[in-house]
């Protein structure tokens, strides 16, 4: 993914330092790749001024199911203990504190599978999908297989209009403007519910034309043709229970 970004004339900063210690007011675009680290209150604040004031951030999450994480762990015989993954492929709970922010949460089912966005063939390896999402927003579905269910009870189960992929347009309130008072608008914020398609030692297909068009979005608001027809206004309000933090995590 970076040498790709840098071929094609971004400029990258990868952030070693926490979200407090970056001036957003200086970058466009944050790239939030499956993250798994928890969000400090203080990083939460500062975030909402940045993105409320016109930084845009791209999400691209993976899967998170406490149950599937039961069910997953392993004994270790060197350490002669039962071990149990910290987290899922990211860090969901922690997404959704900072997202619930703007009315936005992913959930805690697991799919997999085959789609088609325009004539690009895609891969949905093992990621999560948007539970929540304003009803502003545009939002793309499709039909993939819950893969949680077939780890969990051994069968086969497809899902039908899975929230994949959301964009939404901000719009900065006025106490919150400061500095970009003059600005239009507030950031864009994006979501996407699986990494896997831009880890070059995981992905089976990769989506980096779909980076390429979520960065045209968040940059220029340019909406790619091929998103835009399979784009809907499809408010998504979570009735299920959202996805909790483990108990007890890590070795048994």
């Amino acid at each position: 993914m970076y040498v790709h970004l840098r071929a094609n004339g971004y400029f990258i900063e990868v952030l070693g330092s926490p979200f407090t210690c970056f001036d957003g007011m200086q970058y466009g675009t944050l790239l939030l790749v499956d993250p798994e680290e928890e969000f400090f209150p203080e990083e939460i604040a500062k975030l909402k001024r940045d993105i409320d004031n016109g930084l845009s951030v791209i999400v691209f999450a993976d899967w998170y199911n406490t149950t599937v994480m039961r069910k997953v762990k392993f004994y270790d015989e060197n350490t002669r203990q039962w071990w149990m993954p910290d987290t899922g492929g990211a860090n969901i709970p922690a997404l959704n504190d900072l997202m619930s922010l703007w009315g936005m949460a992913l959930g805690d089912k697991v799919y997999e599978g085959d789609f088609n966005i325009g004539d690009h063939e895609m891969y949905y390896a093992s990621g999560t999908s948007i539970a929540k999402f304003p009803a502003e927003g545009l939002v793309v579905t499709d039909t993939l297989k819950d893969q949680g269910h077939e780890v969990i009870k051994g069968e086969s189960q497809a899902a039908l209009e899975v929230a994949i992929l959301g964009m939404y347009q901000m719009k900065p309130t006025a106490e919150d403007a400061g500095e970009w008072a003059g600005a239009p608008n507030g950031g864009r914020i994006v979501l996407y519910g699986d990494s896997n398609c831009l880890d070059s030692s995981h992905m089976q297909k990769d989506c980096y034309w779909l980076l390429d068009a979520l960065l045209e979005y968040t940059s220029h608001n340019q909406l790619a043709p091929i998103l835009e027809e399979r784009a809907i206004n499809l408010p998504l309000a979570a009735h299920l229970e959202l996805p909790t933090r483990m108990e007890g995590k890590g070795c048994r």
